[in-house]
């Protein structure tokens, strides 16, 4: 300690740097109370090539158009799991479905239906039936309230598509470091709350 002042409440402690060491990882920052990462900026030139790239490509009206971003990822994601989901004879809304049924098992088709409305993937008869067919799911009560639940072989398939979608993800997040994809959830968390028409 090279200096103590009194100020107010506290007391300013003024150090001196004898040695230090450096490390590549962001900065901690302080503001409003609580801790934070600090993100770089994108260099103007490095954004500028995004979006014409953006701009360029195949039906592209306006690159930072909101809807066609989100749009885009989604469809390369989904392109990289589509080569898994036919190998397994299996489309969007059954993995959709198993995915739900790994969250909680025993849920009906009309509950399903339910719980994916918001991504305008729909879970019917035909799907149900795709599934019970591959033996990736079972069905138990009555015909009007069937419930499914993961065999061990939807359970094995599920976990084998999950480690593909991760691959998917970590693959487009590998530019980003770990406080960058922190705020890339935060972010889309609030647009996935900003953007629910049920939102009260």
């Amino acid at each position: 300690m090279a200096f103590q002042y009194e100020g107010g409440d506290h007391v300013i402690l003024v150090g001196e740097v004898l040695e230090f060491d450096h490390s590549e990882r962001e900065p901690l920052a302080f503001k409003g109370g609580r801790y934070a990462f600090a993100v770089h900026k994108a260099e103007e030139r490095a954004a500028a090539e995004a979006a014409t790239d953006a701009a360029n490509a195949p039906g592209a009206s306006s690159p930072d158009f909101l809807i066609y971003q989100l749009g885009r990822i989604y469809h390369q994601l989904l392109m990289r799991m589509q080569p898994e989901l036919d190998l397994r004879k299996l489309g969007i809304p059954e993995y959709f479905a198993l995915h739900m049924l790994g969250t909680r098992d025993g849920r009906s088709l009309a509950e399903l239906d339910a719980l994916l409305s918001h991504s305008g993937v729909r879970i019917d008869n035909e799907c149900g039936r795709k599934l019970l067919g591959l033996g990736l799911v079972s069905a138990s009560g009555a015909a009007v309230e069937t419930r499914l639940s993961l065999t061990a072989a939807g359970q094995r398939t599920l976990v084998e598509l999950m480690a593909v979608a991760k691959a998917a993800g970590d693959d487009a997040e590998s530019g980003f470091d770990p406080g960058e994809s922190r705020l890339l959830r935060q972010f889309l968390g609030r647009l996935v709350t900003a953007s629910d028409p049920d939102r009260t």
